[in-house]
């Protein structure tokens, strides 16, 4: 009797799987394969992204069998296993270097949950405007230009995201809608000028803060990231000319540069004198390292010089000269000189500030390296546009996770 029960569990949990695989996608030209989450196949394996990554991520997941996010599993090794648990950060800028799920072994793409405090800002069309930084639970900082002239009622901001052709991830993206903008009175679109580039998002509800959902630290007025190596995130495109955006987060690690130095540097490219104003700063110059179009409003995030596995937002992407050539730093807003402004508004609208990393106390610490090949190959944000269009009022709803997949469209404008 007892060995007939154990039979019987063991059809049911086959049955189980292969009913399962058959609401799955088909994939490796067999019947008895389909395409799963990584943490759902029971192989033994380290949930690693095998292959090209950096192909496979600007591939259309028509032209591929599995997600980014899935692997092509036997049926009969696919499980029920439920979501990963992932303890809350306790600290703000707390980084995920190797994922929450799988490691992608991609030194040009973040790790799925990589950077939490990363949102992207959507039209209620899905229409992907631009990015920004979580700065508290129901606040996002961002870039003015990306919100000029925009209607609260047209944006949500989405957090959590990582690919935006899929709803795989294991840990799901989560969409706010925008109360309130706020941007730096002292910001002058209309004269294309980039100071005081600088916006803040007030949410009609706060995050959940979770894994993949948490902000960043901000920097102290006093402090100086001279020397550090930063990173920078986004999904915008890779090179200026190729016009097609990253579905996938990037990260892009770049040098701080000196504001003579660039100076120097941007004034040759551009044929006239360029002055830093006190409410910028530059990063980049390496040959394939860059932020681009639709990076605009990203972070650049630099490690606390007490504990480099934490990050403080130093920038916010605002423009540069074409993207990812050498020698050329992209300018990004100064944080760090906005700080007292962010504080007025913060405190205005009733919201708990994160934590101020302690003062400088050394010389900055850089990043992990891992290789010395060149890492990063996406790229500066050119201008701000002049006149920004209005997206129709049409909102996915994806609750606390995702809906079915959604056509995301890229507005680089």
């Amino acid at each position: 009797m007892a060995r007939s029960n154990v039979v019987f569990m063991l059809c049911l949990v086959l049955a189980l799987a292969v009913v399962q695989a058959r609401r799955s996608k088909p994939c490796g030209n067999s019947s008895f394969k389909s395409c799963v989450a990584r943490f759902r196949c029971n192989t033994g394996e380290v949930h690693k992204a095998s292959g090209n990554l950096k192909g496979v991520f600007r591939m259309s997941n028509s032209t591929l069998e599995c997600s980014s996010t899935q692997i092509c599993c036997p049926n009969d090794k696919i499980t029920n296993e439920t979501k990963k648990t992932v303890a809350v950060p306790t600290k703000c800028g707390q980084r995920n270097p190797h994922g929450l799920t799988f490691y992608t072994e991609s030194e040009t793409f973040a790790q799925e949950g990589e950077f939490p405090w990363v949102v992207a800002l959507m039209s209620l069309m899905n229409t992907y405007k631009g990015a920004g930084s979580l700065i508290a639970d129901n606040m996002v900082l961002t870039g003015a230009y990306k919100v000029s002239g925009e209607n609260q009622n047209s944006l949500k901001v989405r957090a959590g995201e990582w690919d935006m052709k899929t709803n795989s991830e294991q840990y799901a993206n989560v969409d706010a809608r925008i109360r309130r903008i706020v941007s730096h009175p002292n910001f002058e679109p209309e004269n294309g000028n980039p100071e005081y580039n600088i916006a803040i998002l007030l949410l009609d509800r706060p995050f959940s803060l979770t894994p993949h959902v948490y902000p960043i630290c901000l920097p102290s007025p006093e402090r100086s990231f001279d020397l550090a190596r930063c990173i920078t995130n986004g999904w915008g495109q890779e090179k200026f000319e190729v016009g097609i955006n990253a579905h996938v987060m990037k990260k892009v690690e770049v040098p701080m540069v000196p504001g003579r130095i660039c100076e120097q540097k941007i004034s040759r490219a551009i044929g006239s004198p360029f002055s830093l104003h006190e409410s910028l700063l530059c990063a980049g110059g390496e040959k394939g390292k860059d932020s681009c179009l639709g990076d605009g409003g990203g972070p650049l995030a630099c490690p606390l010089l007490d504990d480099p596995s934490r990050f403080e937002l130093a920038g916010i992407v605002n423009w540069g000269v074409d993207c990812g050539l050498e020698n050329m730093p992209a300018v990004y807003t100064n944080v760090a000189n906005m700080r007292p402004w962010i504080d007025e508004i913060m405190d205005d609208l009733a919201t708990k500030k994160p934590p101020t990393p302690r003062p400088p106390r050394k010389r900055p610490i850089p990043i992990e390296t891992t290789t010395n090949k060149i890492i990063f190959v996406a790229p500066p944000t050119p201008p701000p546009p002049e006149n920004p269009t209005t997206e129709p009022t049409d909102e996915k709803d994806n609750g606390n996770g995702s809906s079915e997949e959604d056509d995301i469209v890229f507005d680089n404008s």
